[in-house]
């Protein structure tokens, strides 16, 4: 619980959700907005649009270690 609690925070989510379907763990995290998204086709892309995308891969990938997943998978 405590991992799942600083995913939540790591993402300032405003709720995260996990359950197991089938043999998978499926985590649903409600951030209030899209992640990975580059931006809009009215707003120019810039440094801080990449920098921020990078920030959400590396949040992303960091669910991996908090779940300690690497142990058990290799990833």
């Amino acid at each position: 619980m405590k991992r799942f609690e600083d995913i939540k925070t790591s993402f300032t989510a405003k709720n995260i959700r996990a359950e197991f379907k089938d043999d998978e763990l499926v985590i649903l995290i409600e951030t209030g907005k899209d992640l990975f998204q580059m931006g809009a086709v009215t707003k120019e892309t810039t440094m801080a649009t990449f920098s921020v995308m990078l920030s959400e891969i590396y949040s992303t990938l960091a669910i991996a270690n908090q779940l300690n997943l690497d142990s058990q998978t290799g990833l």
